[in-house]
């Protein structure tokens, strides 16, 4: 289980991003962290995943827990979390698909077969051969989460995956996070997409000036909660 005690982030500029936030994520659920720009969804997704602050730095307060165990360094927590960022693109290394697949598991000393089954169950085994640089968002977002997946965490992060989509890259993104949320992963998704939320998150926790204002995906049918959240409803989408 992931779980986060009391936690609160300045970064170093001196902004405070999260205020006291305690959640307890059970494994195997789909959890949507949801909030207006500047709420503190994307720093808490960032502090769940270690990144913050092992790779940005920033003061934290409170405890980040995985099985009631502070957070290992990010070459180790890699085999229990992966991360997908919201620039999916500056997240791409390698010159073709097939390469990108298979940079996690290269760098973990995975067998390689891990990468093709991964890339087979996101749908982009086709583009093995392609350049990454003539890729759509949405090809990006699906060949990175099978990077990701390559390592088997059991646990994945993202943040704001549809950002940078169109409509067909939202449309593949519900794919394949209906294909995870399936599997049993468990995925914590940072999102300001109401109807992505609606369709697949178990859960919803909504943040505002980096403190927990409500939850429940119930709140995803209250327009004028959401609009005091700074959130669009479903169907406004």
């Amino acid at each position: 289980m992931l779980e986060c005690e009391g936690l609160s982030v300045t970064y170093a500029d001196g902004r405070r991003a999260l205020r006291g936030i305690t959640l307890r994520i059970p494994s195997g659920s789909f959890l949507g962290l949801c909030g207006a720009n500047g709420s503190g969804k994307s720093t808490l997704a960032l502090a769940l995943s270690g990144v913050i602050p092992q790779a940005i730095d920033a003061q934290v307060g409170g405890a980040v827990l995985l099985d009631g165990k502070p957070l290992p360094p990010l070459n180790e927590l890699a085999r229990s979390v992966g991360v997908l960022f919201q620039d999916a693109e500056a997240q791409i290394v390698s010159v073709t698909a097939e390469e990108e697949a298979a940079f996690v598991t290269d760098n973990l000393g995975m067998p390689k077969r891990n990468a093709v089954r991964a890339m087979r169950m996101m749908g982009v085994l086709p583009l093995r051969d392609r350049l990454t640089n003539e890729l759509s968002g949405g090809e990006i977002q699906r060949l990175l989460l099978s990077s990701i997946l390559a390592a088997e965490p059991p646990i994945l992060i993202l943040d704001e995956p549809s950002a940078f989509l169109d409509s067909r890259g939202v449309r593949d993104l519900y794919g394949a996070l209906a294909r995870l949320k399936k599997r049993g992963k468990t995925v914590v998704c940072a999102e300001q997409n109401t109807k992505l939320l609606e369709e697949l998150a178990d859960d919803v926790v909504f943040l505002k000036n980096g403190r927990i204002a409500t939850e429940g995906k119930r709140i995803l049918s209250n327009h004028s909660m959401l609009h005091s959240l700074g959130v669009i409803s479903p169907n406004e989408l």
